[in-house]
């Protein structure tokens, strides 16, 4: 379990796990799940974490990348990626994308990194949270 805490609340993310998740293969490298910044959050930070689990993930090999794009600008940050044996295959597990600024036009994005070719790896995103910097 793991407990983030801001602004005087306190998330334990254990208990906000949905299980109706999105699969989305390995097979490519393509940027599968994205969302818009709103623009209310223009110069503002946060912390962006996934709760994931994986099938038949490469250890040593990296399985998600993450980051921001910017439409307008035409610039992006690219997150550490998430290692296969990092990500678990019987529960899901929240990991940190990382710290961002926020603009607007932008994008949060999530993209498998390919595997093996023809193999059937897969990465479940059952949901993402951002918690708002001061």
């Amino acid at each position: 379990m793991v407990t983030f805490t801001g602004r005087a609340r306190r998330y334990n993310v254990k208990n906000i796990v949905s299980k109706q998740a999105i699969r989305i293969s390995c097979a490519s490298n393509a940027w599968m799940l994205q969302w818009t910044v709103p623009g209310v959050w223009k110069g503002k930070k946060g912390e962006v974490y996934v709760a994931v689990r994986g099938e038949n993930l490469a250890a040593g090999k990296p399985a998600l990348s993450s980051g921001t794009y910017n439409l307008e600008t035409k610039k992006g940050y690219y997150a550490p990626a998430i290692n296969g044996e990092n990500i678990s295959t019987d529960e899901y597990t929240w990991h940190k994308l990382g710290e961002f600024e926020f603009s607007e036009p932008q994008y949060v994005w999530l993209a498998p990194v390919q595997q093996r070719t023809g193999d059937q790896s897969s990465i479940w995103v059952d949901r993402m949270i951002i918690i708002m910097k001061d």
